[in-house]
Parts: structure tokens; sequence; C-alpha cells
């Protein structure tokens, strides 16, 4: 009976063992993409979150062209985030080691405990990457500094829009950096932003007023911090936990066929009539 006894405690402890090696293998890092004009200040937010420089700053740097890479900037999670879990599918899809994502640190080990924010260039050479790759992502990050609010920036944010469409909503995180640059209060900037554009005005709606007014002063840093990820736990919380880009629409591209051959034997056609 004893010896029974033990031989079931054995099982069920290799069970177990089982069952949490399973559930860390479908743990994924979180992931947050960031996205911003070049000079927006996406390198310096995510080495200001992480506490190190992991990422290349600087205005040359874009304009070297250096960044046509999306690169993976490693941290530590805190305290509080949920493990994000996943189907196999999207493991292999998020594997941060693709070609296409380079790395801008050395990292031995992406566990359940890491968080990956994504540094990218302008979002003209992001959007091909991940609409070959699929790739999904828990969080978008669009950094936007507080200066003039000009026409790029209304087609930049009509761009990343129609990229991810409505859901893009539930996922997004808006960084407003600079604000040392402003001459005016900065709340009331924001406001007349979005009373100027309405996509703007729904950006913010929609997603709940989840934006964070990044400081340069590093004695803000740590409030700073508990705010975003206060917010990045809010994105977390929602059903649809990954997000990615639109699909090309087959539909889009069946209709166009079917014009262009109804055009053309409409063409052949008249040319016949008229020559026989």
């Amino acid at each position: 009976m004893k010896s029974s006894l033990l031989l079931m405690a054995k099982f069920y402890t290799k069970l177990r063992s089982c069952r949490s090696q399973s559930t860390r293998q479908q743990c994924l890092p979180i992931e947050v993409l960031f996205l911003g004009e070049c000079g927006a200040g996406k390198s310096s937010t995510i080495n200001n979150i992480l506490g190190m420089k992991a990422s290349k700053e600087g205005k040359t740097f874009c304009r070297d062209g250096m960044t046509k890479d999306i690169i993976p900037c490693y941290g530590k999670c805190p305290p509080g985030l949920m493990p994000v879990h996943a189907s196999d599918a999207d493991q292999k899809r998020n594997n941060p080691e693709n070609d296409n994502y380079k790395e801008g640190k050395e990292e031995s080990s992406v566990n359940k405990n890491s968080i990956i924010l994504y540094d990218t260039p302008v979002f003209c050479k992001v959007l091909p990457l991940i609409q070959k790759e699929r790739k999904k992502f828990h969080a978008v990050a669009l950094v936007f500094p507080m200066t003039r609010y000009t026409e790029d920036r209304k087609k930049f944010l009509q761009n990343v829009y129609d990229a991810f469409g409505q859901k893009l909503f539930k996922h997004v995180i808006i960084i407003f950096t600079k604000p040392e640059d402003l001459e005016k209060d900065v709340e009331d900037e924001i406001a007349d932003v979005a009373n100027e554009d309405k996509l703007f005005e729904k950006y913010l709606s929609e997603s709940g007023n989840r934006y964070i007014v990044w400081f340069r002063d590093q004695d803000k840093r740590k409030e700073l911090l508990e705010d975003f990820y206060k917010k990045l736990k809010d994105v977390l919380s929602q059903e649809n936990r990954l997000i990615t880009t639109k699909k090309k629409s087959r539909v889009c591209l069946f209709v166009v066929t079917c014009t262009l051959s109804l055009l053309f034997s409409c063409s052949i056609f008249l040319l016949l009539y008229f020559y026989m």
C-alpha cells in the first residue's frame, strides 16, 4: 500500500512538472511596437523605459538610413504584468530572431518575464516587414512629438489607422514627447489639436484617452514608468491580446480582376462588331 502511494505521488509530481513546462513553452514575452516619425523620440523613450541604452538615438541615426530594420530591445517585466499565453503558430511567428528583426541588444534567453520594445524606422518601411511576416504585437505605442501639428503627422495617423484598422484603438498607447518645446500648456495643446483634427480626436476617445506626456526630466521617470506600465496592463486586459496589420483584401483583388476581364471582353466585342 505504501509503495503504491509512493508511486502515485511520483507520477503526480512528474505530471505537474510536465504541465508546468508546457505552460512555460506557451508563454510569450510582452511585445510592444513603437511607431513614429523620424526624430519623434522613439529610441530615447525606449531607452528611458528600459533604463539602459538599448537603441541608438538621434536624427543622424535616421538620416543615415541605419534604421531600415525593426530592432527588438529587451528588458525585464515589472511585477504585476501577467505572462501572455499564445499558440504554437504565434510563437513561431513572433520569434524575435527573424531576419527582418535585427537584435539591438544581446539577450541569451527570452522568457515570460521579458518585455520587448521594438524600435522602428519610418512607417512606410515598417509596414512591408510586418505584412510580410504577419508579426503580431500586444500593444502599439505611437510616439508623437509635441511640436507643430503638420500635414505629415495627419498622414502618419491615417496610414497607421489604415494599416491596423479599428482594432488598433484597443491596443494603442499614445506617447507625447518633447513637451518642454511647447510655449503653452500641454493639455491645452492636445485639446486644440483634437478640435482641429477628427482622426486625432478619434485616437484619443476610442482608446479611452490612453496617452502619456513623456518629460525628459529624470526626476519624473519613476512616475512615467508607472503610468506606462499601468496603460500597458490595461491593453493586456483586452480580449484581443495580439494585433497585426490587416490582411490584403482578396475580395478587392477579385473585383479588380473581374472588372479588367469585363473591360477586355467588351473592347474585343466592339472591335469585332465594327470591323466585321
